[in-house]
């Protein structure tokens, strides 16, 4: 832009560093840096690395502690569903997490009368110190925490803490691809041209234009290309996308999509969300405890109107109706053991109590 090694395109780059003194943690550094490039218009190349110290939320270090009889819970290392005490709460002894995220990404603009946008993005992100809460009595969730899961003379689980703990390290890597598009539809109106002389002055105000219906369009994949966890340090790590897990409902997909669809005209706004995802897999020896997870489609047809500008009153000012059907195809995560079957507290409607829900609000700010 300022005429310095023109030939090479636009070239930015950017930095910020943040220290923030937290109670119990002492001094916190986050940090960004990256890079942009644009040898072309239509083509932006992008580098940046992020880094954040991110103390515990409150809720999880002060949460009383709740201890729940009578709880089902499935146990891995029998392949059964038991009757637990559960226990839950805060964690005061929880660290500060580490993240560190590299993007390495390409942006194009295909259209410069458009708002159409193409970006690629390979992204690897490191966690240390992760909080995360047991979910489940995996053989490695009771070796790296042997404390929380507490068994009977006869062998069989009758204690779960579920409190949250610290997860050595994870690491992923992934690639996300985005397509984008926002722009109004039909013709541009014609440019208003004032009147002259006395109708400019006599005259009425001219005539504004009628909006124009305007569209949004956003699609985002992303496929990983691994994802490991460490729950300790002198432990080998989990592979959550080939049979491991950390939630106990699944490993993490390797690919998912997330769409959004919407348009709006004056006061009405109506879109289409949706959210696929793969199948996972737990694997196990043992065949009840050998799970596979399908795949799902989860859709939310939106709709929003603002009030105020149909029914023109005091009292309508910053009112919006909004409808909304959560999972419009009532789509439930199957789960099924080796042998077909369907483990006790793995039941659709244990792992999605709402299903199909339709939900209409009135939202006024005062």
């Amino acid at each position: 832009n300022q005429d310095v090694l023109a030939f090479l395109g636009q070239l930015s780059i950017n930095g910020m560093i943040g220290v923030s003194d937290v109670s119990d943690y002492g001094r916190l550094v986050s940090s960004n840096y990256g890079l942009t490039w644009s040898p072309v218009r239509p083509i932006q190349l992008i580098a940046s690395v992020n880094e954040a110290q991110t103390p515990p939320a409150i809720a999880l270090l002060t949460n009383p502690t709740v201890t729940t009889p009578n709880t089902p819970f499935f146990d891995f290392t029998t392949g059964t569903s038991v009757l637990v005490t559960t226990i839950a709460g805060g964690n005061p002894a929880l660290a500060p997490e580490r993240r560190r995220i590299v993007t390495l990404g390409v942006a194009v603009s295909p259209i410069k009368a458009k708002d159409l946008r193409l970006t690629a993005n390979y992204l690897e992100t490191r966690i240390g110190n992760q909080t995360a809460t047991l979910g489940s009595a995996t053989s490695a969730f009771q070796t790296a925490f042997t404390d929380a899961f507490q068994r009977n003379p006869a062998g069989q689980l009758v204690s779960a803490d579920l409190r949250p703990v610290n997860i050595a390290r994870e690491r992923e890597r992934k690639i996300q691809v985005t397509i984008s598009l926002s722009t109004p539809i039909g013709p541009a109106p014609p440019p208003q041209t004032p009147p002259l002389g006395a109708a400019a002055k006599d005259g009425p105000p001219p005539a504004t234009s009628k909006p124009r219906p305007q569209i949004y369009v956003s699609m985002t994949t992303t496929w990983r290309l691994d994802d490991r966890l460490s729950l300790r340090n002198d432990l080998p790590a989990l592979d959550l996308l080939d049979g491991d897990t950390l939630t106990g409902t699944g490993g993490r997909p390797r690919w998912e999509t997330e769409l959004n669809l919407s348009g709006s005209l004056g006061a009405a706004n109506i879109g289409l969300y949706g959210r696929l995802q793969g199948p996972t897999r737990i694997h196990s020896d043992l065949a009840a405890s050998d799970l596979r997870f399908s795949g799902r489609t989860w859709l939310v047809p939106y709709a929003s109107l603002k009030v105020d500008q149909i029914v023109k009153r005091p009292w309508t000012r910053t009112m919006m109706l909004q409808f909304t059907i959560e999972n419009l195809l009532n789509d439930r995560i199957d789960v099924r053991d080796r042998l077909g079957r369907v483990p006790n507290r793995f039941q659709a409607a244990y792992l999605d109590p709402l299903g199909r829900s339709v939900r209409l609000g009135l939202r006024k700010l005062f």
